[in-house]
């Protein structure tokens, strides 16, 4: 894949096009794609994941972005997304706010009800659709 012109003479970058598609969906189809598309071709495997932004990638933002992140996130939402979080994120997210702010957020996290996948899965879709925006903004 690579950039290609529609009829109307507008550039089409495929592979950030199947990235942000990847990206969007949820992790068990994501996961099954990117895996079939492995065996078919890994050049390309490897451009499509160089050029996509899932959850778990909220780790390798700076501290400034994060910290940016973690103000414009609603709390419901990142409570939500956190639900069942490998601890790599949890201390992640954690390491960017103060001790008592990441005290209540612990206790909160313990406190929830049983979240369904879908629901957990929409959380983190909306916190990657809020750092595109942060980043197109400039904030992050």
């Amino acid at each position: 894949m690579s950039r290609k012109s529609d009829p109307r003479g507008v550039k089409i970058d495929g592979v950030k096009a199947v990235a942000e598609m990847l990206a969007h969906m949820d992790e068990e189809n994501r996961n099954r794609l990117m895996g079939e598309l492995a065996g078919r071709d890994p050049k390309l495997l490897e451009d499509i994941r160089k050029r996509m932004f899932v959850f778990e990638d909220i780790i390798k933002l700076e501290k400034k972005a994060a910290q940016a992140l973690l103000q414009d996130v609603p709390r419901v939402v990142l409570l939500v997304a956190l639900r069942n979080a490998p601890q790599e994120i949890l201390d992640f997210v954690l390491s960017n706010m103060s001790k008592r702010a990441g005290e209540l957020l612990m206790e909160e996290l313990a406190a929830q009800e049983p979240r369904r996948i879908s629901d957990i899965e929409a959380a983190r879709a909306e916190i990657i659709r809020l750092i595109a925006r942060l980043r197109q903004e400039r904030k992050i």
